[in-house]
C-alpha cells in the first residue's frame, strides 16, 4: 500500500472529499490528488499538516503503513474530523519546509520525553 493509497483511506473514513481534505490541511485538491494518483510523493510539509490537524493519526501508519491508523486504538468514531488550521511555522518562527530531518527527528525526541 502506498502512501496515496493511504491517504485515500484517511480521507475515505473522515467522510471528506479530496477539495473539503485540502483546505483542511491547507493544501489543495491537485496536490492531494497527485499523491493519491502517486503522480507526487508528498514533501514534509503537507505530511506535517496532516499530522498536525489530526493529533490522533498515526505517523508510523501514514508514513509508513505500519499499525493502526489511529493511535491509542482510536476508532473514527472517537476522532473529531474538525481541525483548526495547522500551524505553519515552528515554535521558533521557521518555515516548516526548512525544517532538517535531523532536526525533526530531535523534535520528536524531545516531544516523546515531554510526553512520558
Amino acid at each position: 500500500m502506498t502512501f496515496g493509497d493511504r491517504l485515500e483511506e484517511l480521507i475515505n473514513s473522515l467522510n471528506l472529499s479530496r477539495p473539503e481534505f485540502a483546505k483542511q490541511v491547507g493544501s489543495n485538491k491537485q496536490t492531494i490528488g497527485h499523491i493519491i494518483n502517486n503522480k507526487s510523493s508528498p514533501n514534509f510539509s503537507i505530511v506535517h499538516k496532516i499530522l498536525v490537524g489530526y493529533p490522533k493519526l498515526s505517523a508510523e501508519w501514514l508514513c509508513r503503513g505500519e499499525g493502526p491508523m489511529w493511535k491509542d486504538g482510536q476508532s473514527m468514531a472517537t476522532v473529531s474530523s474538525s481541525m483548526d488550521a495547522p500551524e505553519t511555522s515552528t515554535k521558533d518562527g521557521r518555515n516548516w519546509g526548512d525544517v532538517t530531518l535531523r532536526e525533526l527527528g530531535e523534535m520528536v525526541e524531545a516531544a516523546k520525553k515531554n510526553n512520558k
